[in-house]
This record gives structure tokens, C-alpha cells and sequence, in this order.
């Protein structure tokens, strides 16, 4: 399962850098603020189709469920869509049970590896999701 969030531009969500190259290493200096905020924000340009934001959120004020944290649903926050693996056992009625009043706003679909390629595709047979 990937869900797809509508969050607002600028902070505290900033947009993923891509490049083809490692960002360059700070020789002879300390690692600054900025030099950090580059390395956590950085991914190999084949990944710029997933169009990523990233926002780093303190522990204490998420929430934690069997050792994972999540940040809460917000104004800021909200998921947009949530696409099923091809092998997800999750049911329709499952995922709208678990988006609640958020069901009407999100859109949802089952997807497939493309035929010939080595894509993930929405899989246009609806009848393959129950």
C-alpha cells in the first residue's frame, strides 16, 4: 500500500532534490544545518516521478503503534490516495472502513506490475478488487 498526501508547499514540508550524482562531501568542515537538511532531502533523479516532499516531525508529538510512529492526520495533512499492491489482501470495504470521514476525498485504486516493463500500473480491471 502508498499513500499519496495533499500537504501545503514551504514548511514544514519541503520538496525532494534529485540528482544524478551523491551531493558533494564537506571536506575539512564539520557538517552544517544546511549540509544536513541536503543529505536528508536528497534521492537519485530515477525516483522524480514519485514528485516526494519530506517533513521531519519530533517523536514525542506523533503517534506510536507497535513501535512505529506516525504523524496524525491533519489540515495540513490529509491523504490524498492510497494505492493497494497487487498482492494486498485489502478489501474495498476494508480501506473505506479504515479512511472513515476521509473516504469521500481520497482516491483509491489496485495496482499491477505493467505487462513488458518493469512499471507499476493502476490496473484498469476493477473486478480484481473486491
Amino acid at each position: 500500500m502508498a499513500i499519496g498526501f495533499d500537504v501545503p508547499e514551504g514548511d514544514p514540508y519541503k520538496p525532494v532534490k534529485y540528482r544524478r550524482t551523491r551531493p558533494p562531501e564537506p571536506a575539512g568542515r564539520t557538517l552544517s544545518a544546511i549540509d544536513l537538511d541536503d543529505l536528508l532531502r536528497t534521492k537519485f533523479s530515477a525516483w522524480r516521478y514519485e514528485t516526494e516532499y519530506r517533513c521531519f516531525c519530533r517523536l514525542a508529538q506523533s503517534i506510536e503503534e507497535n513501535g512505529l510512529f506516525f504523524e496524525p492526520f491533519s489540515e495540513d495533512l490529509k491523504a490524498g490516495e492510497v494505492i493497494i499492491g497487487s498482492k494486498s489482501a485489502i478489501t474495498r470495504t476494508q480501506l473505506a472502513t479504515a479512511l472513515g470521514d476521509n473516504q469521500a476525498h481520497v482516491t483509491s485504486f489496485k495496482a499491477r506490475p505493467a505487462f513488458g516493463t518493469f512499471s507499476v500500473v493502476r490496473n484498469r480491471n476493477s473486478a480484481l478488487w473486491t
